[in-house]
């Protein structure tokens, strides 16, 4: 029995042991469960932060993204505009080189004075109406044009009114030219016709008298009135040649023919006329190589009083010393001097020649009158010409006193105020002042009223038919009686017979020069014509 209980307590210590064995199994088991649920309950609660964390992030990066997309379509617009903008610079680009390139095309083709064409798109007009002509079998005529003396009016009047001219002779032009005719400005003061289909050379010398007759209307520019003439040379196609370079050097030889003649003229071209070309280069460089060398010299022609026929003076003219012409007269390089500027040395050289030759006399005691020298229209507009004469006299020690200086009537035409100053100084310095070839220019009578001068000198193509010539006649008598009311005394030039001199004594002229008298001749013979005992 004893046994038995001690075996049952036994197996139920044992079964005690197992359950507390299963119970601590399972507390262990509650507890790892307990453990993993709070560690579960742990990782839900990171994770349900992250998440939130994630969400806000991503509502941070939405936000983002709805501003970067909102700055990128504003961007989208700006970029847009700009390239409206582009697309607007590049039209007003594409306009401005059209501009530029029309502007450089009518720069290199026209004239930018008188908007006329120049002379490279007149050389290819030429080429194109001769081809036709050829092709047509018909004809054309080159006509060149050059302004006479404008030069002057540059120097007097200044560039911007010759300027101002050079565009009232285009507009004056241009009404005479026919459609499909061609005017251009070739440079400076000369302008070129291109005429085509005339049937006869009668049309063209209307044409150009036409021409002429426009140009001849003063350019009237603020107070002061201007007169333009020109010299034309024609050549013709396929009468002279039919290459455009020749047709124009053909009448460029005509036109410097026509300007030899008289200024005011028009000339054909003929073969001879080359010629004439080729010795007018050559006589500007004899010209060059005669000052260089001292060829000029000075003769002197006397100048008496008339009532009295006593010697008051001398007029002293250039003679060319040419090594192999021999003597030659002004005429026929004067001209050449003048459109040159060659003048203005060759005048000065004269001057001191003049001056120098008067001083020797008046030491002597041989002439106590005055030398009278002439000064171009170019000398006379320099600035400097005071300063020119003042330094001469200074360098041949000559009393501005037996000095006179004749100018002609366009030497005063233009720089009123200048022309004034200049003719006063010259007066305090106590040189007299004569206005050479009276009757042939302008002969304002508001000039002489207005300028300084002492002294109106007739010009011989009024004396030459005196007494005969009753409008010559009337001309001398009322220029001599004009002067007279002005206070100055009258000259006259040219006088050859006795009956010229009757006549000017009996109008009341004061002196006379010319053959009759004295012809013009060295200092050397002057004073054994004149001063010899």
């Amino acid at each position: 029995m004893t046994q038995d209980i001690v075996q049952v307590g036994s197996q139920h210590v044992s079964d005690v042991q197992d359950m507390n064995k299963r119970l601590t199994e399972k507390t262990l088991r509650m507890r790892c469960l307990a453990y993993m649920h709070q560690v579960k309950a742990s990782l839900l609660v990171e994770t349900i932060y992250d998440m939130n964390n994630s969400k806000k992030q991503l509502a941070e990066l939405t936000n983002e993204l709805e501003e970067q997309k909102d700055l990128v379509s504003y961007q989208n617009k700006i970029l847009l505009k700009k390239n409206v903008n582009l697309e607007h610079d590049r039209d007003l680009l594409e306009l401005k080189v059209e501009e530029r390139v029309e502007a450089f095309d009518k720069l290199a083709h026209y004239d930018t004075l008188t908007d006329l064409p120049n002379r490279f798109l007149f050389k290819d007009r030429v080429k194109h109406a001769l081809a036709r002509a050829i092709r047509k079998k018909g004809n054309i005529a080159l006509i060149l044009l050059d302004l006479d003396r404008f030069k002057n009016i540059n120097e007097s009047a200044g560039h911007p009114v010759g300027d101002e001219i050079l565009c009232m002779v285009a507009n004056r032009l241009k009404k005479n030219i026919r459609q499909g005719d061609t005017i251009a400005r070739l440079g400076g003061d000369e302008f070129a016709f291109i005429i085509e289909g005339f049937e006869t050379p009668n049309f063209l010398q209307q044409f150009i008298k036409k021409i002429q007759n426009n140009l001849l209307p003063p350019y009237a520019i603020g107070k002061q009135k201007y007169y333009v003439t020109a010299s034309i040379g024609i050549s013709l196609s396929p009468a002279n040649s039919e290459d455009a370079d020749s047709l124009l050097k053909h009448a460029d030889a005509a036109m410097y023919e026509a300007k030899s003649a008289g200024k005011n003229q028009y000339q054909f071209y003929s073969a001879s006329l080359t010629t004439a070309v080729h010795s007018r280069f050559s006589m500007e460089t004899e010209l060059r190589q005669a000052l260089e060398n001292d060829e000029f010299d000075v003769v002197y022609q006397p100048q008496f009083v008339l009532t009295d026929k006593s010697l008051s003076g001398a007029e002293a003219l250039v003679r060319w010393n040419h090594p192999q012409k021999g003597i030659v007269s002004p005429a026929e390089f004067i001209w050449l001097a003048e459109e040159t500027g060659l003048i203005i040395e060759i005048g000065n050289v004269v001057l001191k020649k003049a001056c120098s030759q008067m001083f020797k006399w008046v030491n002597k005691g041989y002439l106590t009158g005055r030398i009278s020298v002439n000064l171009s229209a170019i000398q006379f507009q320099q600035k400097d010409i005071v300063d020119i004469v003042s330094g001469i006299l200074a360098q041949t020690q000559l009393e501005a006193k037996y000095l006179e200086i004749e100018i002609t009537e366009s030497a005063l035409i233009g720089q009123h105020d200048q022309v004034i100053n200049n003719l006063d100084t010259f007066r305090k310095m106590g040189i007299t002042l004569a206005i050479d070839d009276f009757g042939t220019g302008y002969s304002s009578l508001a000039y002489l009223k207005r300028f300084p001068v002492n002294w109106l000198k007739i010009d011989q193509s009024f004396v030459h038919d005196l007494p005969n010539d009753n409008n010559d006649a009337a001309i001398v008598k009322a220029i001599i009686d004009m002067g007279h009311t002005l206070g100055l005394s009258v000259i006259a030039e040219g006088v050859e017979t006795q009956a010229q001199s009757d006549f000017l004594k009996g109008s009341g002229c004061d002196s006379v020069q010319g053959y009759l008298y004295g012809k013009p001749v060295s200092s050397k013979d002057f004073e054994q014509c004149y001063f010899a005992s």
